[in-house]
């Protein structure tokens, strides 16, 4: 992080900007810490499994680092378990949750009004967390059955999936800017210069879209005002259009 990336890309890992603000005035810590953002992230990681981990914070705290990571992060995607920056606070939150529900367990063992329940709080914890897991699946999966269901994945496009392949040769010099859309943005970024449609594609010289992508996922609104921008973007010419692939082409570069 501090010197090796730093060598090589010719200056600080892109990542640091979105800390700066910590150093321009570090009590501004406090107000992004407490903030709603920061509760309702701890609320989506923990609430699959009935938000057990809360009940075993020493275990969840031994990720803090990564914790502070994301919630100090000027960027909101580290905050959205859409992408990957959840990935290694996933383990921490299980075995959090593991202790959590023994926790529960210890409490309602000395519970003499639960004592009397015919149910065990063994089959109790069990049918809680099953209960939660299908809620929150319901709710947060992109799977088919969820309701930010991504189907994108499920279907066959291989008329798309050849153009897209066509392009990706077309386009193979390292110094040609790019930028695609979400779900094919995979076959451009392995390249010096790539600009993610949703973030913005001004500074590409060719921008190739998925139609059927744009109003869809987890960036559905500014990827379809992206869009938009881009038909009347007099800079940009359509240059080719099949299978929902569009690709335009910056003139001005001319």
């Amino acid at each position: 992080m501090l010197v090796i990336i730093p060598a090589f890309r010719g200056t600080e890992h892109f990542g640091a900007q979105y800390y700066e603000y910590l150093k321009d005035d570090p009590l501004r810590v406090f107000p992004v810490v407490f903030r709603y953002e920061t509760f309702h992230y701890l609320f989506i990681l923990t609430a699959p499994l009935g938000m057990l981990a809360l009940f075993s914070p020493a275990h969840l705290l031994m990720a803090a680092s990564e914790f502070a990571t994301n919630i100090l992060s000027s960027n909101g995607n580290m905050r959205n378990i859409y992408f990957h920056y959840d990935t290694a606070l996933t383990a921490f939150v299980m075995i959090a949750s593991i202790y959590g529900a023994k926790t529960c367990m210890n409490i309602s063992s000395n519970r003499t009004v639960l004592k009397k329940i015919p149910v065990s709080s063994e089959t109790i914890i069990i049918l809680y967390v099953l209960s939660s897991t299908i809620l929150f699946s319901l709710y947060l999966s992109p799977l088919p059955w969820g309701h930010h269901r991504d189907l994108y994945a499920w279907t066959t496009h291989p008329g798309r999936v050849q153009d897209v392949r066509l392009w990706q040769k077309y386009l193979s010099g390292d110094d040609i800017k790019v930028s695609a859309t979400g779900h094919i943005a995979p076959y451009f970024t392995s390249r010096r210069y790539f600009y993610d449609f949703a973030g913005g594609y001004e500074k590409a010289e060719y921008v190739i879209v998925d139609v059927s992508d744009i109003g869809r996922g987890f960036q559905a609104e500014e990827s379809t005002a992206n869009y938009e921008a881009l038909q009347n973007d007099w800079r940009y010419i359509t240059i080719y259009e099949k299978n929902d692939i569009k690709v335009y082409k910056n003139i001005s570069h001319l």
